[in-house]
């Protein structure tokens, strides 16, 4: 069976080799490449084709959003998965809606990237536990504003639940 190839963008060395670290005798993925640029992405992307690009939200020149704009429209087999210090919900909403398929935030731990990785070549999405308080906030929020709007009856509504008190 061949392995599942990765490719990492980020701008700081160290996290490209404490991630690159994860792939030292791993029978199931490939680390194919890193780059700490759009540029140099680009340019290895004519070359080699990942299954899953590790992408940096916060680098020099274009962010990973707006490389993520581009993978998705010339690129349309490659998994975005970011892997990000900022676990606000603007990047993560902005991170969805480019077409990532995961969230990972950089505190995470080997096993936990792996199992993220398997779910998202079984065809799933993956949000690392460090974004899950981010998401369930959003969450709660939305929920929290539907029930409020629900709550809330116009009074035309309360005449036609109530027409003795018009």
């Amino acid at each position: 069976m061949d392995k599942t190839t990765v490719y990492i963008v980020d701008d700081h060395k160290i996290v490209i080799d404490g991630i690159s670290s994860f792939f030292l005798g791993n029978n199931k993925y490939k680390l194919i490449g890193n780059a700490n640029s759009s540029k140099k992405l680009f340019a290895d992307l004519k070359k080699m084709s990942p299954d899953i690009l590790l992408l940096d939200i916060n680098l020099p020149g274009l962010s990973g959003i707006q490389i993520s704009r581009i993978i998705k429209k010339e690129f349309l087999k490659i998994k975005i998965v970011f892997l990000s210090a900022n676990t606000d919900e603007d990047s993560l909403n902005k991170a969805i809606k480019t077409g990532g398929v995961g969230y990972f935030s950089k505190d995470i731990e080997e096993k936990e990237f792996f199992l993220g990785l398997n779910k998202i070549i079984e065809g799933n999405n993956y949000y690392s536990s460090g974004i899950q308080p981010t998401l369930f906030g959003a969450y709660s929020k939305q929920t929290n504003e539907i029930n409020r709007t629900d709550e809330v009856l116009t009074k035309r509504e309360l005449e036609v639940i109530n027409p003795k008190n018009s």
